[in-house]
């Protein structure tokens, strides 16, 4: 009976522990959101911002698991491009993995990543204002 306790116990404590890298993701995510959200707003709702899970289908963003797509409103073609991908640690959440088409970042904490993201953004401004003006050809 002591045996069947700790083996319980055991498995209650994995799941709990899953559990909380499960919120800590969600977490992240709500704070990725907030900031990449914001370029909506600042272009007049000219973009708009997609996330969606990379079944690895894009081989510049292999180590992603979900993908930041930046389109123009509007447009039905593909016309706008991959801002970044992300990845969480399985472990605990931390590191996050961010990746563009040519750089990889390493974010420990929600600081680093806001960072990290901010830093991406400045990198791609006059490719994101391209866009807001004219639908993007080459991707």
């Amino acid at each position: 009976m002591n045996d069947e306790n700790h083996f319980f116990e055991k498995i209650k404590a994995s799941l709990d522990r899953a559990s909380s890298i499960i919120d800590i993701k969600k977490q992240i995510e709500n704070k990725i959101s907030i900031v990449i959200e914001k370029l909506e707003m600042i272009t007049n709702n000219k973009i708009k911002i997609l996330f969606k899970d990379n079944h690895h289908y894009c081989p510049k963003f292999i180590n992603s698991e979900r993908l930041i797509y930046i389109n123009k409103v509007n447009i039905n073609d593909e016309s706008g491009f991959i801002l970044f991908g992300y990845s969480f640690s399985k472990i605990n959440g931390f590191p996050i993995e961010i990746e563009t088409e040519i750089e990889s970042f390493h974010a420990e904490d929600i600081d680093d990543l806001l960072h990290i993201i901010v830093n991406i953004i400045d990198k791609q401004s006059i490719r994101i204002m391209e866009l807001v003006h004219h639908p993007l050809k080459d991707n």
